[in-house]
């Protein structure tokens, strides 16, 4: 058993797609730009042992972003991805309705972020890269 006298649990659902677009015609390195909008739900349970207390928040967001990086192909269905993202919330409070503030859905609002990683495209049309793999 903890001995912290509050404990803060939040619970995030959110669904947001995208579209993006690829530049170029080299085969192993791709310029793109994608847009992405979509809603976002979470609950927040505080439980405090001091005065014996149990409240829930639930709010939701309108999240939006732009990204901007680089595909580094390692084959046909795999690539290394560099980007800059932006990405923006307006959050409504449920249990105030009338309750709007501007938010960011991962952490401070209004951030550029740097991000790295690795992206697998699935299916069998693989015509964005242009190559005999």
């Amino acid at each position: 058993m903890t001995d912290r006298a509050e404990i803060y649990k939040t619970t995030f659902i959110g669904f947001s797609p995208f579209v993006r677009y690829y530049l170029g015609n080299h085969e192993t390195v791709k310029p793109f730009a994608s847009l992405s909008a979509g809603w976002r739900y979470n609950q927040g349970h505080l439980t405090s042992r001091i005065d014996q207390t149990d409240e829930v928040d639930k709010a939701s967001s309108f999240i939006y972003g732009i990204t901007a990086g680089v595909a580094l192909f390692l084959n046909a269905a795999v690539s290394f991805n560099v980007t800059a993202n932006y990405t923006g919330a307006t959050l409504f409070y449920l249990d105030y309705p009338d309750t709007r503030f501007q938010s960011m859905n991962y952490g401070r609002s209004d951030a550029l972020r740097i991000g790295l990683g690795f992206q697998v495209y699935l299916g069998r049309d693989k015509h964005i890269l242009p190559c005999s793999y």
